[in-house]
């Protein structure tokens, strides 16, 4: 039983379940004992009933476990065909043990109850079963009955740091995101995320599909249906006292009456497959959302689609609606579907879109699905703009910041949301941290850019903006220049590497000090080319060689700094106070000993 792929990983409780494992013991003590656990599939139920029945380390020290222990037979009852029959055997010979019986069903627990409830029976029952809305038929009896409950964050966490140790906080975070208590669903989307698969929280497998929403009897297409339906909204709300969005679901997508919706989506709540918090409910886990989601969009009439999405505005799902369509990244029709939004001259590539409340969290959503078509959009709209109107963007530029810093992540679009993000931060009208200025040349940072743009790439804008007519493009370039030579002090919240369903990803980093020193380098040489010019840009240049001298001395590039500081002075003068007090303080520690 232990030997099981999905039983040899590690075991972490929490504190339902280590009760749960005492309770089970103490009850399997007493002869011709009768439990039953139920939950949802993928939630731990086996192996659970596992740890409950495994044998000690030393069994003189735990002789009642040891013996517990050696009297389980497992059985599956889904692959056995014969196990009344085998069972009933049993029972005539007097045999005496426990017999754990996974996957049966309510109506196969009560059939084996009652062949071990024989007088000549000297067997335990334990029965396992993924339908968590049961309830015990006689509470009256001697028959313990357990409902598992998703398990708690900590125990995922500890699952997978144990499985999988190298995997940063942030794949580790994301795992939690995704799984929701779920620890086979924990490490499907581990797994996922090793091997690189273009979404890592799609759930893949058919036979954990069917389990969890247990399709049976007449109502099946319908109830598929509804549950097909429910998945593609982060949320809605399902209430009489705001029937809207749950009709409009019932009616406009499930074409159901309201009675029978209504029916369908309390039993699925009552399994817990529909999360009811408050007003609000979700289905879970989210890897069955997104497969359900995904099968839903790629098997619709384009039209059905189309209504679908213009639909969800009346009736205020388009923010749910959206939320979940950028899980649905690698869905070839979801993609399609928002390129032709963003086409030009589309529903939604016009100033008046990006710059409502609506378009413009819309549109942070959706880049996350299509970034090529979405930064091509924005390009079209904002290229002909004037600083003037580009100040005028409102609260909404906000929502436009996010996006392009999600597109600023990738390498495959990096150049035109960069030069876009450049517009903006020349039209700054921010004064928070991340604004589009600070954003801007955090792109230029040798660590924690965030971006996948290797350092040609990046040096290729700020030289593009230095070949500009605009005197305010070239000076923001210098400053990012100095960014460029930046060799300390990095800090940045994570948020553009992890988009859609997608493994966290990774943005550039170094593989050896000359890729450090290379791009230092040439961000110094376009610097000291520009200093020697007696300009305002050549005094700004100046300025952003004086602020790196310490950090890239002390990084030991004194040499290279040594051969533009000589070609400076020699086009623009000696007279360089600042430069001499920065060199005559680093000079000062050294003398102190606090330089090496």
């Amino acid at each position: 039983w232990k030997d099981y792929k999905d039983n040899q990983y590690p075991y972490f409780a929490d504190r339902d379940r280590s009760e749960y494992i005492i309770k089970l013991r103490d009850h399997f003590k007493e002869p011709c004992a009768v439990a039953r656990l139920v939950g949802l599939s993928g939630i731990g139920k086996t192996r659970l009933a596992l740890e409950t029945f495994r044998p000690p380390n030393d069994p003189n020290e735990n002789p009642n476990q040891s013996t517990l222990s050696r009297s389980v037979i497992y059985i599956d009852g889904s692959a056995d065909h014969e196990i009344v029959k085998n069972i009933i055997q049993l029972v005539n010979q007097q045999i005496s043990g426990i017999l754990v019986v996974d996957n049966c069903d309510r109506g196969l627990h009560e059939i084996l109850k009652e062949k071990i409830s024989h007088k000549s029976s000297q067997l335990s029952l334990f029965t396992l079963d993924y339908n968590p809305n049961e309830e015990n038929v006689d509470p009256s009896t001697d028959e313990l009955f357990l409902l598992l409950n998703p398990a708690a964050d900590e125990i995922i966490e500890n699952l997978v740091k144990h499985v999988y140790p190298d995997f940063s906080q942030h794949d580790v975070a994301r795992i939690l995101e995704f799984s929701q208590g779920f620890p086979k669903m924990a490490i499907l989307v581990a797994e996922a995320n090793l091997t690189g698969r273009s979404s890592i929280a799609k759930l893949n497998d058919n036979r954990l599909l069917k389990k969890l929403i247990h399709l049976s009897g007449a109502n099946e297409e319908k109830s598929f249906k509804v549950i097909s339906a429910c998945s593609l909204f982060t949320h809605f709300r399902i209430s009489n006292e705001e029937p809207n969005q749950w009709k409009f679901i019932a009616n406009s997508i499930c074409k159901l009456e309201d009675d029978e919706f209504y029916s369908i989506a309390k039993k699925y709540e009552l399994r817990g497959i529909l999360d009811k918090r408050n007003r609000f409910v979700r289905v879970v886990p989210k890897p069955l959302a997104i497969r359900l989601a995904m099968d839903w969009w790629e098997t619709t009439p384009q039209g059905t689609l189309d209504n679908t999405f213009k639909s969800s505005f009346v009736y205020d799902l388009i923010y749910p609606l959206s939320d979940q369509m950028r899980n649905l990244h690698s869905s070839e029709t979801v993609q399609h579907f928002v390129s032709k939004l963003y086409e030009p001259n589309g529903p939604y590539c016009s100033l008046e879109n990006f710059n409502s409340r609506e378009g413009s969290r819309i549109f942070n959503y959706l880049v996350e699905i299509n970034p090529e078509a979405c930064v091509n959009a924005l390009e079209i709209v904002l290229k002909n703009l004037s600083k003037e109107e580009l100040l005028k963007i409102g609260p909404e530029r906000r929502d436009l910041i996010w996006a392009l810093e999600k597109l600023c992540f990738w390498e495959d679009t990096f150049l035109k949301s960069a030069h876009l993000m450049a517009r903006f931060a020349i039209a700054e009208n921010e004064t928070i941290w991340n604004n589009a200025t600070n954003q801007f040349f955090q792109l230029f940072h040798y660590l924690l850019s965030g971006t996948q743009a290797p350092p040609k790439l990046r040096l290729l804008v700020l030289n593009e903006l230095l070949k500009s007519d605009d005197n305010e493009s070239k000076k923001l370039a210098v400053v990012a220049l100095g960014h460029v030579l930046k060799t300390n002090q990095f800090s940045k919240i994570s948020g553009a590497e992890a988009q859609g369903s997608r493994s966290f990803g990774k943005e550039w980093r170094p593989k050896i000090y000359k890729d450090i020193f290379d791009y230092w380098r040439e961000g110094l040489n376009l610097l000291g080319n520009l200093a020697i010019e007696d300009s305002d840009i050549g005094t700004l240049a100046k300025e952003q060689i004086v602020k790196s001298i310490r950090g890239q001395i002390y990084a030991g590039r004194f040499a290279e700094y040594d051969l533009v500081l000589k070609d400076i002075c020699d086009n623009r003068g000696y007279f360089w106070p600042e430069m001499y007090n920065e060199i005559y303080d680093i000079i000062r520690m050294r003398s102190k000993g606090n330089l090496q």
